[in-house]
């Protein structure tokens, strides 16, 4: 059995009755391309169908999904990957990421590059909405670009995670393949708390 929840805003959306959920998924499954390896295919579909009733900026498609393999980590941010141009030459989406939270609950996020510097990378996005949602322990990270290559996280979004809830260092795995994970505290041996003897907790 499947089972999910989907977030939305109070005030635009009414949670859908069971058999309009499953119509909503058979819907969304039916678009998918075959073939359909696990159930964790089919919830990441409604992972998706969340995402796209409640707006990607700021709500999300939250599923129970502890047993999430880097394979489905990184299949589940290439599907909210979809590179756009902004105003003059700033663009966003080039980027995506999927978070798993400690909770089991997964969260996206897309980077947003402007040309002033004052963009973001798609891990603090992804990040934000998990904040958003009262959460700041990370289980699994990952973030791709382009046909999927996975991209490790640069050392301040490795920083930012550590600064975030200081049990991530230990605890937070970061994708950096299909076959290939390690904990932050190996991204980030020396955290800058570290200097001062400050435990951000």
């Amino acid at each position: 059995m499947i089972l999910a929840a989907l977030v939305l805003p109070p005030g635009r959306f009414h949670p859908p009755r069971p058999r309009r959920l499953l119509e909503f998924l058979a819907q969304d499954v039916a678009r998918q391309r075959p073939p359909y390896h696990s159930d964790l295919d089919v919830i990441g579909c409604v992972s998706r169908l969340g995402v796209r009733l409640a707006g990607l900026g700021g709500w999300k498609g939250r599923c129970a999904m502890k047993g999430l393999t880097n394979r489905h980590m990184i299949d589940q941010a290439k599907a909210v990957l979809r590179p756009r141009k902004l105003s003059g030459d700033n663009t966003a989406g080039d980027v995506a990421c999927a978070l798993l939270s400690s909770s089991g609950n997964l969260y996206f996020g897309v980077c947003i590059d402007i040309v002033s510097g004052i963009g973001f990378c798609a891990e603090h996005s992804a990040i934000a909405a998990m904040v958003t949602a009262g959460e700041s322990g990370i289980a699994k990270i990952v973030a791709v670009w382009g046909d999927g290559v996975v991209l490790p996280p640069c050392g301040r979004c490795r920083e930012f995670i550590y600064q975030l809830d200081s049990a991530n260092l230990s605890n937070t795995q970061v994708i950096l393949g299909e076959s290939r994970a390690v904990k932050l505290k190996e991204l980030l041996p020396h955290p800058y708390a570290e200097v001062w003897r400050v435990d951000p907790a």
